[in-house]
Parts: structure tokens; C-alpha cells; sequence
């Protein structure tokens, strides 16, 4: 489960990296006058952004639900186990 707390941290390190660059680059465009470079540049940040957000997201929630299924079974398990003992 610790897996995916870390897959959704760098998901959002990542896709925050993409949208400071394309923060930086628009405004690099703004100041040379160059409004179509600056749109440009803040859409591919924006869609860097959600394309690292969304697979960070994805995996780590993933791995948290396989985890905690994991746990879940191994509770069941020992239920059954102690079911077993009580009945004999």
C-alpha cells in the first residue's frame, strides 16, 4: 500500500514539473509578445499535468486496493480459523 501512496506522489511531482515548464514558457511568450506561443505553451503543460496526475493516480490506487485486499483476506482467513476452533 506504501507502493501507492508513492506512485500518486510521483504523479503529481512529475505533472507538476510539466506545468511550471509550461507556465514558464508562456510567460517567456507573453513577454515577446507571442499570445498563440503562450496558449501553446500553458496546453501542453495542462496536459502534462493530467496525463501524470491521472497514471500516478491510477497506479497508486491500484496498488492501495491490492494491498488492502490483500489485508482483507488475510482477516477473513484467520475469522474462519477461529469459526473452526469454536466449533470443534
Amino acid at each position: 500500500m506504501g507502493k501507492g501512496g508513492e506512485d500518486i506522489g510521483k504523479g503529481v511531482g512529475k505533472g507538476t514539473g510539466d506545468m511550471a515548464k509550461g507556465t514558464a514558457g508562456a510567460v517567456g511568450s507573453l513577454a515577446h509578445g507571442n499570445v498563440g506561443g503562450a496558449g501553446e505553451s500553458l496546453g501542453k503543460g495542462a496536459g502534462g499535468l493530467g496525463k501524470n496526475l491521472a497514471e500516478g493516480t491510477g497506479k497508486g490506487v491500484g496498488k492501495i486496493g491490492k494491498g488492502l485486499g490483500g489485508e482483507i483476506k488475510k482477516l477473513g482467513g484467520k475469522s474462519k480459523e477461529n469459526k473452526e476452533k469454536t466449533q470443534s
